[in-house]
Order: C-alpha cells, then sequence, then structure tokens
C-alpha cells in the first residue's frame, strides 16, 4: 500500500508540474531543440561501473531520468574469491530552478530507487540484498556550448524495503545515500 501511495504520489506531482510549466510558457516542450541526454560516471568507468544514465528533457525547468545498474564481477577479499552481481532502476524527477539553458544549474530531485544484488564467498552461503528506497537529491548541472554537460549531485532518503537475505544479522540502516559525479552529452 506505501509503495503504491508513493508511486501515485510521484507521478501526480509531475503531471502538475509538467502543465504549471506548459502555461507558463504559453506553449509546448517541443520548443527545446536538444532533450537527451545520456551520461556516465567517469569515477565508475575506472572500476568497471559505467553507472549510465539517460535524461530526457520534457521542458526549460523539468527533466525525466533513469539510471539503470547491471553488474557483475568477481574480486579477492581476504584471500577469499568473491562474486558479485546485481541489477537495479533509478528514477529522478529534475526541477531545475532559474536554467540558462533547458534544463540546466541547480536542480532538486525527487527519486526512487530499487535494486537487488547478491554477492558469494568461497566458503559461505549467498547474500542477496532487496532495497526500494525513496528521497531528494538537489544538484547542480552545466551545459557547455558543444552540449557536453557536467553535473555533480548527492542526495538522501529512506529505504522503504531493505531485506538482506541468508543472514540472520540485522543492520537496521534504511537510511539510502545517492550521489552522482557525471559527464554526458545532449543531443
Amino acid at each position: 500500500m506505501l509503495r503504491s501511495s508513493l508511486f501515485l504520489s510521484l507521478f501526480l506531482i509531475l503531471g502538475l508540474s509538467l502543465n504549471a510549466q506548459r502555461s507558463q510558457r504559453g506553449g509546448s516542450s517541443s520548443d527545446i531543440d536538444r532533450k537527451f541526454e545520456i551520461k556516465a560516471n567517469p569515477i565508475g568507468l575506472l572500476f568497471g561501473n559505467p553507472s549510465l544514465s539517460f535524461e530526457y528533457i520534457l521542458s526549460e525547468n523539468f527533466g525525466l531520468e533513469a539510471s539503470p545498474t547491471l553488474f557483475s564481477r568477481n574480486r579477492d577479499i581476504f584471500g577469499e574469491d568473491a562474486s558479485f552481481s546485481g541489477a537495479g532502476l533509478g528514477i529522478f524527477a529534475k526541477y531545475y530552478f532559474s536554467p540558462d539553458e533547458p534544463a540546466s544549474k541547480f536542480y532538486v530531485a525527487p527519486y526512487i530507487r530499487f535494486f537487488r544484488s547478491s554477492t558469494t564467498l568461497t566458503n559461505s552461503d549467498e547474500l542477496v540484498n532487496t532495497r526500494l528506497a525513496a528521497g531528494f537529491m538537489p544538484g547542480f548541472k552545466w551545459v557547455s556550448d558543444s552540449n557536453v554537460t557536467f553535473e555533480i549531485a548527492f542526495g538522501l532518503g529512506r529505504a522503504f524495503i531493505n531485506e538482506l537475505e541468508g543472514t540472520t544479522a540485522d543492520f537496521g540502516l534504511n537510511l539510502d545515500a545517492v550521489g552522482r559525479f557525471a559527464v554526458g552529452y545532449r543531443f
């Protein structure tokens, strides 16, 4: 019930924001020439997790971003082989305050993220983490004359579902943190 209410509230806020923006400008979002951005985290690229994200610019002040996550890697941890894999999706509804260009400068984004990962050590059972979280992320985006984008953001939220299977440990931490340092291109 809580998840349904959260999703419904988020989409109602998004819809009302879009209608308000269109009526203020007296036009539609089709006035914007470049509506898509693709971004990657250059630090993540160094560690084999590029953290790609895609943003669709709906109006000068509003963008909707999807950030899928997919990884699988093996590491040596304290002399034991460890296998990590996971998948997830984050949705960010960005509201830009006083942009110089469409979808630029300071923004605040309510977000919702779902993630499922598993970790297996050589001599241990598989640990599976399932997490659904929502929160707010303020950030700043620069757009160059050549449509290259630079973005930095950090946000906090709450994990509504935070299940850890395969252990009896209870971490009890339902805080969700999200950060971003991204370089991208607008087309």
